[in-house]
């Protein structure tokens, strides 16, 4: 067995291309040798094996997350990188706690750290040097805690449960996944309000409960955040009382209701759509119809005002007051505002009226040119007919005199006949 006074050991055999181990420093020169009755403090047997049975197992790790990599596995590959750091960390851990022992041990006690098979190039990783990964920072990946499947972890065996979920994929699943929702209580159970809700509450002037409520609504909701915060910047943008509007779709967010510049009843949406109602007005007028006892009659005589007004969002607003203390709605019976949605209604049915008109005029014009058309292609046949024979022509032409362009110029015709008879009669 060498000692760290001696020289230091030949390499074991087959392992020539690794470099010799740097020599140890020996006692200074003129420095009295250590009395030979003087006991050497010895590494436990089961620390050494630990540290090897560790070292094995950060290595295969590592090697593991490295072929993940490669085969495009970026999410198992994080997952075995954090398994090696914890294995890293738990080697650190021993050295630390052994260092005096590891310090005076034989070198055969405490194998230096090989590269794994295939590195050939890589020179050995000598103990107390720090491994190649970076150490995980504590509480960044907390254990969890009663993990199914596995014993309740006892000192010096955490790179047992490492190895476990390792050779596991279904418990590192389920590890996985206990790890995201304990970051989601982590973050419900924060009192800081995030960054997005306090710029929504200095740009709206809330208060600080009023901007805690809706933080703690959207961190209950954090599939869709962004979403919701974008929403609420549609719904609140231009409301007299934000504060007052802001509740409502918080409440709306509790319930499970919340569809963001969408209103949660598919009727007010409806006629949102068809009347160009804003969010705050839309908002509004479905939250007073909860609280009505037949809020559909009373939305389709809403809708009567709504379509002879050319402003139905502040018309909504108006109607609040009534809406909310239970007064009955009448239908309207006004006549519809320039720019209503009546009057636009009623301006495109006009016109459509008037282009039917048009083209009905325009087909029996048509037809009228066609019978001119004819007219001028009789000429030429007429003189085509005199050649064969006038009867024809005549014919022809006696069933054109039947039109109605023929009418007015025969009666004028007979109208001079008449008066030219009548003064040869007085003469």
């Amino acid at each position: 067995m060498w000692h760290p006074s001696g020289p230091p050991p030949p390499p074991p055999p087959g392992m020539l291309g690794v470099p010799p181990l740097p020599e140890l420093p020996g006692p200074p020169a003129g420095a009295d040798a250590a009395p030979a009755d003087e006991e050497v403090p010895e590494v436990p047997s089961g620390v050494a094996e630990q540290l090897k049975q560790l070292r094995a197992d950060f290595e295969k790790m590592t090697a593991a997350a490295e072929e993940a990599k490669q085969s495009g596995d970026e999410e198992g590959s994080n997952f075995k990188t954090m398994l090696a750091g914890e294995i890293q960390e738990k080697i650190q851990e021993l050295e630390e706690k052994h260092r005096e022992e590891l310090n005076s041990a034989p070198v055969e006690a405490i194998a230096p750290f090989m590269p794994p098979v295939g590195l050939k190039d890589v020179p050995p990783m000598p103990p107390l040097i720090p491994p190649l990964l970076p150490p995980v920072p504590p509480g960044l990946v907390p254990p969890p805690p009663g993990l199914p499947g596995l014993p309740p972890l006892l000192p010096g065996q955490d790179w047992q449960r490492m190895m476990t979920l390792y050779q596991n994929p279904d418990m590192a699943m389920n590890y996985t996944q206990q790890q995201a929702l304990e970051y989601e209580q982590e973050k419900a159970k924060s009192t800081k309000l995030e960054a997005e809700v306090l710029e929504l509450q200095h740009h709206f002037n809330l208060t600080d409960r009023h901007a805690r409520l809706l933080d703690e609504q959207l961190k209950k909701r954090n599939n869709t955040f962004e979403d919701d915060v974008a929403a609420m910047y549609e719904i609140l943008k231009g409301a007299k009382n934000p504060a007052d509007l802001l509740m409502v779709s918080v409440r709306w967010m509790a319930e499970g209701v919340f569809r963001g510049t969408r209103t949660p009843n598919p009727e007010v949406e409806k006629v949102a759509k068809k009347y160009k109602l804003d969010a705050p007005s839309a908002c509004k007028l479905a939250e007073v119809l909860e609280s009505r006892s037949d809020p559909d009659l009373d939305l389709r005589k809403v809708c009567s005002h709504l379509e002879r007004s050319n402003r139905p969002s502040a018309l909504v607003m108006m109607m609040l007051k009534d809406l909310k203390s239970g007064a009955a709605v009448e239908e309207s019976t006004k006549t519809p505002a320039i720019g209503s949605y009546l009057h636009i209604q009623e301006n495109k049915r006009a016109a459509e009226r008037k282009r039917s008109r048009s083209r009905g005029r325009g087909g029996g014009g048509g037809g009228g040119g066609g019978g001119g058309g004819g007219r001028s292609r009789s000429r030429p046949r007429g003189g085509r007919s005199r050649s064969r024979g006038g009867g024809r022509s005549r014919s022809r032409g006696r069933g054109r005199s039947r039109s109605g362009s023929r009418r007015r110029p025969r009666s004028r015709s007979r109208d001079r006949k008449d008066r030219e008879r009548r003064d040869r009669d007085r003469s």
